[in-house]
Formats: C-alpha cells, structure tokens, sequence
C-alpha cells in the first residue's frame, strides 16, 4: 500500500528582507556616527591609528572604540 504524505501548500515567508533592513539601518548608523565623529577627517592623508590613538582621538572609552572600529571594519570603511 502508498500512502501519500500531506504536502504543506501554506507559503513560506522569508525573514530574509526584514534582516536587509536591519542591517542596511545599523551600517547607515555606524556610517553617520563616524561622519559626526569626525573619523575620517582624523585619519584623512593615510593617516593610520592604533586602536588606543583611535580611542584618544574620537575621545570613548576602549569597549566602544573596540567595537566601533570593528563595524566600521566590517563595513570597509576603515581597515
């Protein structure tokens, strides 16, 4: 005897679009943040600092720069 399993036919709906906002808003964030910070003035001409000049720099605490720095990184914006 075949028996036939119940196919589902209720769509599937993708959080796939919701994640792209998301992440679009927090790069737009991390963006502005650097621009009012003034980053990439401060390491205009090639200029390159280390995580505790950058810190003294942009005047935070190193938690902050830490992770600041790694989502300007992970952006590209910075290396």
């Amino acid at each position: 005897m075949n028996v036939e399993e119940p196919t589902n036919t209720t769509p599937t709906t993708s959080p796939d679009p919701i994640f792209q906002i998301l992440t679009g808003f927090w790069a737009s964030k991390a963006l502005m943040a650097a621009v009012e910070l003034e980053l990439f003035t401060k390491l205009s001409g090639g200029k390159q600092m280390k995580l505790n000049e950058l810190q003294q720099a942009l005047e935070m605490e190193a938690r902050p720069t830490d992770v600041f720095a790694s989502a300007l990184a992970s952006l590209d914006c910075c290396k």
